[in-house]
């Protein structure tokens, strides 16, 4: 890992070799609001959770704790994913163990007191929750957790679930469970496997899946859920079509999609796949820079190519210039204009070799100001 000094830019790599860290297959890192630096591990290394208590001082052994596996985390082969609660307890997911909550504390101290990370005798390790009263998720595939604004725990495996936990009693209260989207009647997911989470400044929880991207709305059950999909991945699925419109079509990177990451003022969420990443901006309310140009259009359509004129994009704003796409339905690329101008017939009807397309229907992408929006051309010869 490296540590970044804010106001130089300048990285300082911390690794074994240099420090006393001992794993180096780190697959996520959490920063604890005091300072230290909570390093999750997979099957690699046998430390699963480092802990950087000191972070100005990496190379001290002193500076380092290991969590223990018996009686703490369990031995499952790797550590997703975690989550701050509270100053003083710290949510894991460990593979094909579950969620474990750890007490930095323990039960006789509070919050407000001195975090003791170096005497790891008053720690509280509760037993794993593997599954709550009420929902279908398997926490042993737990890949994502978050808090909400409520302190409710947010997680994601094979589907979402939102519970309350009750330290005394050392039990789960189910809130929520969220699967994936069916029916056009039911709030779901775009997909069924989730692989993280974040929060952003409004308290909506972003959750990324196999193929797109979702932003839940609300708490318990009364949330709404908006979606965000690639072109490709909504074409590439026969279902997305009767399930959803193609306002969900959204200029994300493609492929699956694994990481997410808020800003610490929550206002933009950065999301990885595959193919790439985007940079969402959250606005106050729930608003992004997702929406659509509500006004564009494609003409003539359906397009002949007769005319001479070419393809035209209509409805967009008078100054400056869009970049428009052109896919099949395969979701292949055919032809793509970087500086069209509105009004202005900029497409011969041909692929990018110069080659004329043929009878059928493809997807115009038209991108402008940092916003797109998605519509269907049929091209007849």
């Amino acid at each position: 890992m490296a540590k970044i000094d804010p106001a130089t830019g300048a990285a300082e790599l911390i690794n074994p070799t240099n420090s006393s860290l001992q794993g180096k297959s780190i697959v996520n890192l959490v920063v604890h609001p005091d300072g230290p630096v909570v390093t999750l591990h997979d099957w690699v290394d046998d430390e699963k959770v480092e802990v950087l208590v000191d972070p100005d001082n990496p190379a001290a052994p002193s500076s380092w704790i290991s969590l223990p596996l018996v009686n703490g985390l369990g031995e499952g082969p790797s550590v997703w994913a975690a989550v701050v609660q509270r100053a003083d307890v710290i949510w894991f997911a460990v593979e094909a163990v579950g969620l474990v909550r750890w007490d930095i504390n323990g039960p006789l101290a509070g919050p407000d007191d001195p975090l003791t990370w170096l005497d790891q005798s008053d720690d509280r390790w509760d037993e794993p929750l593997v599954n709550i009263d009420g929902s279908a998720l398997d926490l042993t595939v737990a890949f994502g957790l978050e808090v909400g604004t409520d302190g409710s725990i947010w997680a994601g495996g094979n589907g979402l679930v939102q519970f309350s936990y009750d330290e005394s009693a050392r039990e789960a209260t189910l809130l929520t469970s969220i699967g994936e989207k069916t029916s056009p009647l039911i709030r779901g997911l775009v997909n069924g496997n989730v692989s993280d989470l974040v929060r952003d400044a409004n308290g909506d929880i972003w959750v990324a899946t196999a193929s797109g991207v979702n932003r839940v709305r609300g708490t318990g059950t009364e949330y709404e859920i908006d979606t965000y999909i690639d072109l490709a991945n909504y074409l590439g699925n026969p279902n997305y079509a009767s399930l959803y419109s193609s306002n969900v079509i959204s200029p994300l990177p493609g492929n699956a999609y694994r990481k997410l990451a808020a800003s610490v003022d929550g206002r933009q969420i950065l999301v990885s796949a595959d193919q790439g990443a985007s940079l969402i901006t959250v606005g106050s309310g729930g608003g992004t820079t997702v929406p659509t140009l509500a006004t564009a259009y494609v003409y003539p359509n359906p397009f002949t190519g007769e005319s001479g004129a070419g393809l035209a994009i209509g409805g967009l704003p008078t100054d400056g210039t869009a970049i428009v796409e052109i896919y099949n339905l395969e979701g292949q690329l055919v032809y793509v204009d970087r500086e069209v101008t509105p009004e202005t017939g900029f497409w011969p009807g041909t692929n990018r070799v110069g080659e004329a397309v043929t009878t059928g229907m493809y997807v115009v992408r038209v991108t402008s100001g940092g916003v797109s929006r998605t519509m269907t051309l049929a091209v007849v010869r």
